[in-house]
């Protein structure tokens, strides 16, 4: 290392010196419970729980951390909002579900989702929504803080059954099944098919283009 002086000094980073400044990023004001600490040469860098930025120094007057990040503020967990809690999708398709906390700021240990019929509507763990077949059911999304509190919020999931894009053969699913089926419409075998369901595209004929599109949809 080179000194102000022009001389140079050599210096080894050991664990003895690691440890000795450890003790200063939780005993020197932080008021958060660190999520990670990195230690470069003559400075020391800390990230807060709520997501502010702390840095310190080996150096006498360096010593106290430093806020250089602001964090966020949080709040005591008071309820769960909901927006559209009625929702149509058709069979297939998809919808967003939106729960949030309340006050948005609220610190909270877990958001899970459930559906009440998931042969009607399935759900995923962030509150995407797809229908499987005609019918209605429930989703229910919970919200659960650290101390104990929990809240949650009811939609209502309408599947109204109208078949999706590039289900060719109207079984509720968009697969390779569906590719069979345009195949065997443009070979003549027409009987008990649905010139719109084959006509993926919508371009008013039955061709190529509507295979390329069902495995698109199938590829998403």
């Amino acid at each position: 290392m080179e000194k102000a002086d022009g001389t140079s000094e050599k210096r080894t980073w050991d664990n003895e010196i690691d440890n000795q400044r450890k003790p200063t990023a939780t005993g020197n004001g932080i008021p958060t419970e660190l999520v990670a600490v990195e230690y470069g040469w003559k400075n020391a860098v800390a990230l807060g729980k709520d997501g502010s930025v702390w840095t310190w120094g080996d150096s006498p007057e360096n010593t106290t951390p430093t806020k250089v990040i602001e964090g966020r503020t949080s709040s005591e967990l008071a309820g769960l909002s909901a927006a559209n809690k009625t929702v149509n999708v058709g069979v297939q398709e998809k919808a967003v579900l939106t729960a949030l906390p309340v006050p948005l700021n609220a610190d909270y240990a877990s958001l899970t989702w459930t559906s009440g019929n998931s042969t009607i509507a399935k759900v995923s763990s962030r509150g995407v929504v797809t229908g499987k077949q005609k019918g209605t059911t429930t989703v229910t999304a919970k919200i659960s803080s650290a101390s104990g509190r929990n809240y949650s919020q009811q939609f209502t999931v309408i599947v109204d059954g109208t078949p999706s894009r590039g289900d060719a053969n109207r079984d509720g699913k968009v697969n390779m099944a569906d590719i069979g089926t345009i195949i065997n419409y443009l070979a003549g075998v027409t009987e008990g098919v649905a010139f719109d369901s084959v006509d993926v595209n919508g371009d008013g004929t039955v061709n190529v283009a509507d295979i390329i599109t069902v495995t698109s949809i199938i590829a998403e």
